[in-house]
């Protein structure tokens, strides 16, 4: 049965500075019409109940360089200043309500970011296989520095969404696992260091580009994008959003796919062809086109054209 990415749950991470915890856990709660629950803890957390009684989460970010205003210069911002938003598994549907939340956050809260921060995104796991894992990560593979120009990553955050590596994708393809098991030996390495580095909650197999530890270690059943900047712009945030929903539905819907290193004259139309072949078409995915392709060199267009273009405006929606 062919997977419809809008039949894809996910969630978010969106983190963010310039205002508290707790006042961003009062402004979820006010959107949300409720009250929060402080449970503290190492991540001081607080939870949210929506109206569906899911739970939204502020919760502390230890990599987040805190900012604060002081009057209307920006300083240094003390522990409480750093944010992340933690979403409940959400639906296709959701987006819209995510995106009135992130602007609500952004301007009844004058939350911002800057380049500590980072956007993750989780997609639900439920119908992946260890093949349709490495078929994932050959998608990734192939076109993550396609994604990297798309999507310009800065410095600091690489540190914490570093690539793929030759090394593991050739061995995963050489192996081509047949179980979640056999796939973890060949994440975390070896058979023999398997165990110990899945029992690491914090093991540098997470900071990539994209995040299969916390799913081989059996924690959540999610697989995590941590590709993008941080943003609270709500038109970048949906179109990251459905970019992961169409990449995850074509490796479950593929029975292969090569992980050999796309290779192009003019990236932005290949990156666009790209986008077309998942099904990112038509009006629902404009504004996705658009802030995709806007900082990719090339002609959209045309194959052969390698000019620069003018991409149409929508950056007004937002």
């Amino acid at each position: 049965m062919v997977v419809n990415p809008r039949s894809l749950t996910f969630g978010v991470e969106v983190e963010f500075t310039r205002v508290t915890r707790r006042i961003a856990a009062n402004l979820v709660a006010e959107f949300f019409d409720t009250i929060p629950k402080y449970r503290g803890g190492t991540y001081d957390v607080y939870e949210i109940r929506d109206n569906c009684d899911r739970v939204w989460k502020i919760v502390r970010d230890s990599s987040i360089t805190p900012e604060m205003l002081i009057g209307r210069k920006v300083d240094i911002g003390t522990d409480e200043y750093k944010c992340e938003l933690v979403s409940p598994i959400l639906n296709y549907s959701d987006i819209e309500l995510l995106q009135c939340l992130i602007r609500d956050l952004r301007e009844r809260g004058q939350a911002k970011v800057n380049e500590s921060t980072g956007l993750h995104i989780h997609v639900g796991s439920d119908k992946f296989t260890a093949n349709s894992l490495r078929i994932l990560c050959n998608i990734i593979y192939s076109k993550q520095n396609l994604l990297g120009a798309a999507l310009r990553v800065n410095h600091i955050r690489k540190r914490y969404c570093s690539d793929l590596t030759e090394d593991f994708i050739r061995k995963l393809n050489k192996v081509k696992p047949k179980t979640l098991e056999e796939f973890a030996d060949i994440w975390y390495g070896d058979a023999s260091t398997s165990r110990n580095a899945r029992n690491n909650r914090y093991h540098h197999s997470r900071y990539q580009v994209l995040n299969l530890h916390n799913l081989l270690r059996g924690k959540y059943n999610a697989v995590e994008f941590r590709i993008f900047n941080g943003t609270l712009h709500a038109g970048k945030i949906k179109a990251f959003i459905q970019l992961v929903l169409l990449i995850v539905a074509q490796s479950l819907n593929q029975k292969k796919a090569s992980y050999k290193v796309t290779v192009t004259n003019n990236p932005k139309y290949t990156f666009r062809v790209w986008l077309l072949k998942m099904g990112g078409i038509g009006d629902e995915f404009k504004t996705m086109r658009y802030h995709l392709l806007k900082h990719i060199e090339g002609n959209s267009a045309y194959k052969n054209k390698v000019t620069n273009e003018m991409v149409e405006d929508y950056s007004h929606i937002f």
